[in-house]
């Protein structure tokens, strides 16, 4: 065998056991530390999808306000809910999605919907005429990383 063929063996073997080792460690399962302490992948953690669509910017506003204390709650007084975050679309300015990411459904059904800040939060958005809304369910799969 020559000694540049044995080093490049050596070389390659190296790389394929690096790299396992990064996407075992850091890579399509990787895993984080949550505000919470918890990990970021939860076995079947539960997602929510709200797009909504506003009748006008100033009500998008109104709503972003009316969010603030409800996601405030929640970060403090729901440990099980994992993130719960509105995005601006960057395409239309009347459209936000809500995502909602719980350890699980029970935590988003029993825990969230059953809050009486969440019930409060309801009954004030349920002010807002003309808006639309597409909600989407999910449960999360280890495919991926956070």
């Amino acid at each position: 065998m020559k000694i540049s063929t044995g080093i490049g063996l050596i070389c390659g073997m190296v790389s394929i056991w690096f790299l396992s080792g990064y996407f075992a460690n850091n890579g399509v399962s990787a895993r984080k530390t949550l505000r919470n302490g918890s990990d970021t992948y939860h076995k079947n953690a539960f997602i929510l999808h709200v797009n909504l669509e506003f009748d006008s910017v100033e009500d998008k506003l109104r709503f972003k306000q009316l969010f603030i204390p409800m996601a405030q709650y929640v970060r403090t007084k729901e440990p099980t809910t994992l993130s719960y975050i509105v995005a601006d679309s960057d395409k239309d300015p009347k459209k936000v999605i809500i995502v909602e990411r719980y350890i699980d459904k029970s935590a988003y059904t029993d825990i969230h919907r059953t809050s009486n800040e969440f019930l409060a939060f309801r009954e004030q958005f349920q002010t807002f005429t003309n808006l639309k809304i597409n909600g989407e369910s999910y449960i999360e799969t280890d495919v991926g990383f956070y």
